[in-house]
């Protein structure tokens, strides 16, 4: 439940104060950088869902593999599945796209 409320107050303040967030976001990535320790995501589960909606208008359930592997080099992704499940059919679906994100 902590965390949760954390989570809401984090959020909130990316909202209320958006440049403050930013400067924030982008220190961690400077410094992450230069002590090559792991990167900060700014993308979460929504932002994911809302990518693959873009991707997906008509709502099929799927996306392409072309799709998924453009938005995969969108999003900055480095060594992503390059063959997903789906990717024969060329339907990859929103399950997929999630966890390989």
């Amino acid at each position: 439940m902590h965390f949760m409320y954390l989570s809401i107050l984090e959020h909130l303040w990316s909202f209320l104060h958006p440049r403050t967030f930013l400067i924030e976001e982008l220190k961690k990535l400077q410094g992450a950088q230069s002590t090559m320790k792991e990167l900060p995501c700014l993308f979460d589960s929504s932002n994911i869902e809302a990518i693959f909606g873009v991707l997906d208008p008509c709502e099929r359930g799927y996306i392409t593999l072309n799709q998924y592997t453009q938005a995969m080099v969108t999003m900055g992704a480095q060594g992503f599945n390059s063959t997903p499940e789906g990717a024969k059919e060329d339907k990859i679906t929103l399950s997929v796209f999630r966890s390989e994100s």
